[in-house]
């Protein structure tokens, strides 16, 4: 019976460790706060998807990377 109970008892500690390591998947914690770096998608009506067309610089910005 003993035996059960430590499959049991590492089936839950690799369970936590799964959930864990997906919870926390592309979050860089910066400060009070995080950000993440894989794109979260677009929601049902489409919207926040990467930006179509180019940025129009112009005067010092002209050539510059754009944030």
């Amino acid at each position: 019976m003993k035996k059960k109970n430590n499959y049991f008892l590492v089936f839950l500690v690799i369970i936590f460790l799964f959930i864990n390591y997906n919870l926390s998947y592309g979050q860089v914690s910066v400060g009070a706060g995080s950000y993440t770096t894989n794109f979260p998608g677009t929601d049902s009506a489409g919207r926040n998807s990467y930006p179509s067309g180019i940025p129009q610089l112009s005067g010092n910005a002209y050539g510059k990377p754009v944030p």
